[in-house]
């Protein structure tokens, strides 16, 4: 997922939303709790005037009636209760509700201030308020009373636990609303950068040969850059075929004078002097085509041609049949003509040739070559009649020089120039027994698309 810039983006706002939509969830949950202790308190405060409204004092005494205006102090457990206490926490009223509760308590408030606390009493939380208040008599202030009031929190608990389940569920609404949102913007946002990666692919499949259509201004650079590159790489590429083309000629027709003089020289006299001489030139000859050509595999980038293996496998087994006209090989294809290769076709001739090359040179009778799709890859395996290979040598044969026989010509580059071109694609040559008793040599293309 971090490997996706809509994965990393997405990771990235998920976990910051989290916090935020967290955050704002305390927040919002401790104002409303808040907002409901200080309706609360000033509830608590309304009560208590009520009571002053209704208190006398006279010759040092207070006098409050029994029952109130406010119904629940007058019913037992109603979950408000009232009393006065002196400063001596002695009580000098109590409401019908709080007979038996004990609400006094260790605070004091002093005279105009009020003190707010919260108590548990059994399993249930109150708001216990204390508020100090004195009469005069004959002009000479009186002593201090507490007016202490006790309401039950159940009511608040309860609001507040619904409005927590509320908030929890509208926030994760909002956090999922505003996810989605941001997920949609990042793909509407990130598709021109999808239609590069399209168009790159399409270049490497030959489908196109340049990224067309128009990007937003900050692509322009990427994708003209992108353009300059693959045009870079084909004209540097055409360079190199027209090079090793004139290279092969400048050096080729030298060397075919100097086999010729060879060849004259040895019908005259035959030393090993003029053996070992042509040996030499035949040697130069082989690995200058082998170096040029594989500067050209080595040079396979972005352009890549879908090439029919068919009319390239006919053209390579009737140049065989010319060749190897002597062994009369039969040559046996099976494949689809459907059949694509995405990338060089010179590529694609040269592992090919090699290999039905080596089959017809030690084959007897009989070399089948067949193709398929398997896996997501292209399987393509070169059968033989011939000795075979034996397990323990089939590595060394793909070795640069490295040669089971000296009977055959050839200076053992064929099949190592064929693993160097399998390796530029990241395929895979195998060596197995082949059903026909020789060997058979099996390459695996991976990323390759069935036509």
């Amino acid at each position: 997922m971090l490997n996706s810039l809509i994965g990393r983006l997405m990771a990235f706002s998920t976990l910051t939303l989290c916090l935020l939509i967290t955050a704002l969830g305390l927040l919002l949950e401790r104002s409303f709790y808040g907002s409901q202790m200080n309706a609360m308190q000033e509830r608590l405060k309304l009560h208590s005037y009520s009571i002053l409204s209704v208190a006398e004092y006279q010759n040092g005494q207070l006098y409050l009636p029994v029952f109130l205006q406010e119904r629940r102090f007058n019913q037992a457990e109603s979950g408000l209760y009232a009393q006065v206490a002196d400063r001596d926490f002695n009580r000098q009223w109590t409401s019908f509700s709080a007979r038996g509760v004990p609400l006094s308590g260790s605070h004091w408030a002093e005279q105009g201030q009020w003190i707010y606390s919260t108590v548990m009493r059994g399993d249930e939380q109150y708001l216990l308020a204390r508020f100090g208040v004195s009469w005069s008599e004959s002009g000479q202030p009186g002593p201090v009373f507490n007016i202490v009031l006790m309401e039950s929190m159940q009511d608040l608990l309860a609001q507040t636990a619904d409005y927590r389940q509320t908030l929890v569920w509208l926030l994760l609404g909002l956090a999922g609303f505003i996810l989605l949102v941001q997920f949609l913007i990042l793909r509407w946002g990130l598709r021109p950068l999808r239609r590069v990666s399209s168009e790159v692919s399409r270049i490497q499949s030959g489908e196109c040969d340049h990224l067309s259509g128009h990007y937003p201004r900050e692509l322009q650079p990427l994708t003209l850059n992108l353009n300059r590159l693959v045009q870079s790489e084909r004209s540097q590429r055409e360079r190199y075929r027209n090079t090793m083309a004139d290279l092969s000629h400048s050096l080729k027709t030298p060397l075919t004078v100097m086999s010729g003089i060879i060849v004259e020289q040895q019908q005259q006299q035959k030393t090993a002097e003029l053996n070992e001489l042509r040996y030499q030139i035949d040697k130069m000859n082989s690995t200058i085509g082998y170096q040029l050509k594989r500067a050209v595999s080595t040079s396979a980038g972005l352009s890549i041609q879908r090439v029919k293996l068919l009319p390239l496998l006919q053209s390579v087994c009737s140049a065989m049949d010319k060749v190897y006209a002597h062994k009369a090989m039969a040559i046996h294809l099976d494949l689809d003509e459907e059949i694509e290769f995405n990338g060089d076709e010179n590529d694609l001739m040269e592992v090919l040739a090699n290999l039905i090359d080596n089959a017809c040179k030690y084959g007897q009778n009989t070399v089948e070559v067949c193709c398929q799709w398997q896996h997501a890859a292209l399987h393509v395996t070169v059968c033989d009649d011939g000795p075979g290979i034996e397990p323990g040598q089939r590595d060394l044969v793909t070795q640069r020089g490295k040669r089971l026989d000296s009977v055959e010509s050839g200076q053992g580059l064929g099949l190592a120039l064929v693993k160097d071109i399998l390796d530029a694609y990241n395929a895979s040559l195998t060596i197995e027994d082949s059903p026909l008793g020789g060997a058979c040599f099996r390459t695996i293309w991976p990323g390759q698309r069935a036509a």
